[in-house]
């Protein structure tokens, strides 16, 4: 009876920021790359199937968010708000559809209904599980709109009423979720450790607690609560004291731990969810320094990219070429040289992305309007 009680309050509350976001509160900006980015949105829709209906199949967590994401660089960008409008609708379907809504029990996490969004894809059994990393995927784009829409939207703006419900998911959320999951290796530093790995013996990789660090970061900087940054410090600290140190850069392994005999190199793919977490935290004058950052550039530009054939490694470490690159969060060090920049524009430019409608694993979120978007984010031009 709770639940359904609960559950009707969700129910109602959405339906109340629905309506209420429908109509703009002050005159838009233009963007004249707003029409690009809707050629974009229609491939990536259709890559959706129209859009996603739930997460049991991690597509809430792997393509959406990162189509939040290119519209948060969008937005800030060009202060167009039909970026913000169709992020909030995107954005409700998302809260529309987790488990609270759905009354979906977590096997991995005793039987509870709980604040987030269940994967049956990646558990041995098919069994519903909210995992760390996928609901930190969802709600770090959203606080992190939360945060810059807290500061420029004005306060009668309809629009907050959906940031308020989905802060306050967030935080209920992180109580519930990754408090309970985090791993203590000292006083000041952890990682957060998923159920699931747990109880199938195995490590959490480590871009995965990486992004519930930058989620952390989001949510201290939504409300300076000492608590998140406490996350964010311990952390911090364990990828730092895994990084592995040549002479020029530094790169880590998919699992933590250098030892572990079942270990690989990071993949590139993998390895932009670990790339973002550092640079925010450099940025924010937590635990990385400039020597870090300096090491990050050379990872890149004299490991990961080969110029003389424009293309990526598939590991940070070893021969293989990747077939099938995504590099996006990588566009982040471009403030810091902009030659990378260039290196990735450049690509992108040269290799029009394909849509194969038979896939569900285009990733066009990513490759497509996260990738637009922080292209003409970090230009010069």
């Amino acid at each position: 009876m709770i639940y359904k009680f609960y559950n009707c309050i969700i129910t109602a509350f959405i339906v109340l920021f629905i309506f209420s976001c429908s109509k703009p509160d002050f005159e838009i900006s233009t963007d004249p790359k707003f029409n690009e980015f809707n050629q974009n949105w229609a491939i990536y829709k259709e890559s959706a199937f129209g859009g996603w209906v739930n997460n049991f199949n991690g597509r809430f967590s792997w393509d959406d968010s990162y189509a939040l994401e290119g519209l948060y660089y969008n937005y800030i960008r060009s202060l167009d708000t039909r970026y913000l409008d169709t992020f909030i609708s995107v954005a409700k379907n998302i809260f529309l559809n987790s488990d609270l809504h759905l009354g979906i029990r977590d096997t991995y996490r005793n039987n509870m209904i709980i604040h987030g969004w269940s994967t049956k894809r990646y558990t041995i059994d098919s069994s519903y599980h909210v995992f760390g990393v996928t609901n930190a995927m969802i709600l770090y784009p959203i606080v992190k709109m939360y945060n810059l829409c807290n500061r420029i939207l004005n306060k009668n703006d309809s629009r907050l009423i959906f940031f308020e419900y989905a802060i306050q998911f967030a935080k209920e959320e992180f109580d519930q979720v990754q408090i309970s999951d985090f791993k203590s290796i000292s006083d000041s530093i952890g990682y957060f450790h998923d159920p699931y790995y747990r109880r199938t013996l195995t490590e959490t990789p480590v871009n995965q607690f990486a992004r519930v660090g930058s989620y952390a970061l989001e949510l201290y900087l939504a409300t300076r609560n000492n608590l998140y940054l406490a996350y964010v410090n311990s952390v911090a600290k364990f990828i730092r004291d895994n990084l592995i140190d040549t002479l020029n850069y530094q790169y880590w392994m998919y699992f933590p731990g250098k030892q572990l005999s079942n270990n690989s190199y990071e993949d590139l793919g993998h390895s932009i969810l670990t790339i973002q977490f550092i640079i925010l935290c450099y940025e924010n004058k937590i635990v990385f320094n400039d020597s870090n950052i300096l090491k990050l550039l050379n990872l890149f530009n004299n490991q990961i990219f080969i110029s003389t054939n424009q293309t990526f490694r598939e590991y940070l470490v070893g021969n293989q070429i990747s077939k099938d690159p995504i590099f996006s969060y990588y566009f982040l060090l471009s403030k810091y040289d902009f030659k990378i920049y260039k290196s990735l524009s450049t690509w992108i430019d040269l290799n029009p992305l394909i849509l194969n409608s038979y896939s569900f694993l285009n990733h066009i979120g990513n490759k497509l309007i996260l990738n637009a978007s922080l292209k003409y984010y970090f230009t010069r031009e």
